[in-house]
């Protein structure tokens, strides 16, 4: 796996829901603000048996498939002209470990929560977990439930960052 070595670089996790599509956008918002580079990952594994991509295909042709389809809903989700310099990538591999890899090159890394599984994992996610515990950088998660509701979110902390507290009685 080839990483680029850009401290100024946001890595974002995708995997074409919801969520991502949320942390994606994010993102790009984030890379703005800050003059950074984005840096959209999805990660497979190869099973020439289970994985749609990979059926009937080299491990190579599946990469290709991912990194289209990878590069198609960044596009869908971002527009023709992201404001932002976007690289696509679709190593395979463990997730967790692949984003975890990533982070240390990179100024953040942010992901989207999907909730499922134990209560800890329907709060965060198992790859959420895991790179919060190992990533070399800062992790934003944003949870699913505020992913669905992104410009109300923006429009709650734009009002909070105008409220000035009153005396503590």
């Amino acid at each position: 796996m080839t990483q680029e070595t850009d401290r100024n670089r946001i890595v974002v996790g995708v995997d074409g829901s919801p969520a991502s599509a949320a942390a994606l956008r994010w993102a790009r918002a984030e890379a703005a603000a800050r003059g950074s580079t984005l840096h959209a990952v999805t990660v497979w594994l190869y099973d020439a048996m289970l994985d749609d991509a990979s059926v009937a295909r080299t491990q190579e042709d599946a990469r290709q498939t991912h990194l289209a389809k990878l590069e198609e809903f960044v596009a869908t989700t971002l527009g023709e002209n992201p404001g932002v310099e976007v690289t696509c990538a679709a190593p395979d591999g463990d997730a967790g470990d692949i984003l975890v890899a990533m982070s240390a090159d990179a100024a953040m890394l942010v992901l989207g929560s999907h909730g499922t599984r134990t209560l800890r994992h329907l709060v965060l996610g198992s790859v959420c977990s895991a790179c919060l515990r190992h990533a070399c950088c800062p992790v934003v998660v944003l949870p699913a439930e505020v992913t669905a509701k992104a410009d109300v979110l923006e429009r709650m902390l734009g009002s909070a960052a105008s409220y000035v507290p009153g005396p503590v009685l």
